[in-house]
C-alpha cells in the first residue's frame, strides 16, 4: 500500500543568511512574496499624479501664483526704471536699472542675462558691441540678439561707473561678493520696486522677457505686421506654435477681453434692431 503523500511545508527564509549569524527575521516564502507585493503596490500608488484642481487656492489656503505679466505701457516701464535708478544701495542702482532695461531690450531669460560676462557685450576699448551672442542655458541653443540703442546707452553709463576689465572671466552684473547676481536676488529687487511703484501686475524676472514680446506685438500692430512678428517671436523664444507665443505674452487674453467688450457694447446699443 502506497504511503500517503506528505504535506509539503512552506520553505522558511531567514535574514541575515551569513554563516554563523543569528536570524533576526523569519518568514515563509508566501509571506515574503506578499510583503514584496505590498511594497510594489505602495510605490505605484505614490507615483500616481494628484488630480488637478480648478481652485485658485492651494490646500493651505494661499492664492496660487499666476504666470508673470508683461509691462503694457511706456509709463509703467519708465516708472520702474526710474525707481531702480534712484532707490536701494547707491552702489547698485545703475546696475539694477541696467539689468531691467537690458532684459526688456533683449528678451532673453534672466538666468542667461545674469550669466553674461563683460566681454560678451563690450569691445576691448569699452564700446558696446552691436550684438550679444550666447548659448541658452535651458535649450542649449545659440541665440544672437541685437543690442538696441536704449540698452547700449545705459550699458555705456554702466561701464563708465564700474570701470571693470573686459574679459570672459568677469561677470557683467556682479553681486556684493563679486560673483554673478542670482535670479532670486534680482527677483527680490524687482518685486520690491513693483510694489513701491504700485504696478497692478504679477511682476517677476520673467516680466522682462514678456515685456519684450508685448512691445514687439504692439509696434507690429500699428505697422500692420502682427502675423510676421508673431512668427519671429515664436522662432526667437523657441515655442512649438504661434498659439503658445500668444498665450505666453497673454495677448490671447487681450483678444478675449476685447471680444467681451464688443459683446457688451452690442447689448448697450440695443442688440439686433
Amino acid at each position: 500500500m502506497a504511503e500517503p503523500a506528505r504535506k509539503r511545508k512552506d520553505r522558511v527564509v531567514q535574514f541575515p543568511q551569513q554563516p554563523g549569524s543569528e536570524a533576526h527575521i523569519t518568514m515563509s516564502e508566501a509571506e515574503l512574496k506578499e510583503m514584496i507585493q505590498d511594497i510594489v503596490a505602495a510605490a505605484r500608488k505614490k507615483k500616481r499624479k494628484t488630480k488637478p484642481t480648478n481652485s485658485l487656492y492651494t490646500k493651505d489656503g494661499r492664492i496660487k501664483p499666476s504666470p508673470a505679466d508683461p509691462i503694457r505701457s511706456k509709463e509703467d516701464f519708465q516708472k520702474l526704471a526710474n525707481y531702480l535708478a534712484s532707490n536701494g544701495d547707491p552702489k547698485f542702482r545703475l546696475r539694477n536699472k541696467a539689468i531691467f532695461v537690458f532684459g526688456c531690450s533683449l528678451g532673453i531669460r534672466c538666468g542667461d542675462l545674469l550669466s553674461l560676462k563683460t566681454a560678451d557685450v563690450y569691445e576691448q576699448d569699452g564700446s558696446v558691441k552691436e550684438h550679444v551672442e550666447l548659448i541658452e542655458e535651458k535649450t542649449r541653443k545659440r541665440n544672437v540678439c541685437k543690442i538696441p540703442k536704449m540698452a547700449a546707452d545705459i550699458l555705456e553709463d554702466y561701464f563708465d561707473e564700474q570701470d571693470f576689465e573686459i574679459s570672459q572671466s568677469d561677470y557683467l552684473f556682479r553681486s556684493r561678493k563679486g560673483g554673478p547676481l542670482t535670479v532670486r536676488g534680482f527677483y527680490r529687487i524687482l518685486k520690491e520696486a513693483g510694489k513701491a511703484c504700485e504696478l497692478d501686475i504679477d511682476l517677476s524676472t520673467h516680466t522682462m522677457r514678456k515685456t519684450y514680446a508685448m512691445a514687439a506685438l504692439q509696434t507690429a500692430k500699428k505697422a500692420g505686421t502682427s502675423g510676421q512678428t508673431i512668427e519671429m517671436l515664436q522662432e526667437k523664444f523657441k515655442h512649438s506654435s504661434q498659439r503658445v507665443t500668444m498665450h505666453y505674452v497673454k495677448a490671447d487674453q487681450d483678444k478675449m477681453d476685447e471680444m467681451s467688450d464688443r459683446v457688451s457694447d452690442w447689448f448697450d446699443d440695443g442688440g439686433v434692431e
